[in-house]
């Protein structure tokens, strides 16, 4: 019994070549505690896996068809945005199929209204012409002379003058491109 105990009171031999004072308990130096900086990225909640062969109802990244959604409706909106603009008056230009456009100012730094159409080269026109773009739907002359504060009376030269239009012609789709358009470019007069 005598030797057992001796046993326990001796150190470790050390571990795989390395001294025994790497493995010492009452080190002379205290450890530091983990430091964490401010900008870390919180963790994220960790959801259970489930059951080993089961089938999940996300995917391993989610719907694939999400993803090839998404990268389809930015390549659209790259389309649109690299898109020469043109003058209101060049309406006639625009293609007479349906697609998107988006009405802006001159200078391309303020979005005004952005719409799906069934005829580009018609809803452009209506623009200018006062009517609706759309049938059912008011003009949108109203709201921009609101929004510029000016008489609705000059909206019309106001368009003419300082707005260009830029559109892309989409044979399908059009109404959910138009929604992706309004959510990243938050025109004025879509709210």
């Amino acid at each position: 019994m005598v030797a057992s105990s001796q046993h326990a009171t001796e150190a470790p031999a050390p571990r795989r070549g390395l001294p025994p004072a790497v493995f010492d308990q009452e080190s002379a130096e205290p450890t530091p505690p983990r430091v964490t900086h401010s900008h870390a990225i919180p963790s994220l909640p960790i959801e259970p896996i489930g059951e080993p062969g089961a089938a999940s109802v996300k995917g391993r990244y989610g719907d694939p068809g999400l993803s090839s959604r998404i990268s389809l409706l930015e390549m659209q909106f790259r389309r649109l945005m690299t898109c020469p603009p043109a003058k209101l008056e060049d309406a006639d230009r625009a293609p007479a199929g349906p697609g998107v456009f988006v009405l802006t100012d001159s200078d391309l730094t303020s979005y005004y209204y952005v719409e799906a159409c069934q005829t580009l080269r018609i809803a452009i026109g209506n623009l200018l012409r006062g009517g609706s773009s759309r049938r059912g739907v008011d003009s949108i002359k109203p709201q921009l002379g609101q929004y510029l504060g000016i008489p609705e009376t000059r909206v019309a030269k106001y368009l003419a003058e300082h707005c260009v239009v830029r559109w892309l012609q989409l044979d399908e789709g059009a109404s959910n491109f138009a929604h992706f358009v309004i959510a990243v470019l938050r025109p004025a007069l879509n709210e």
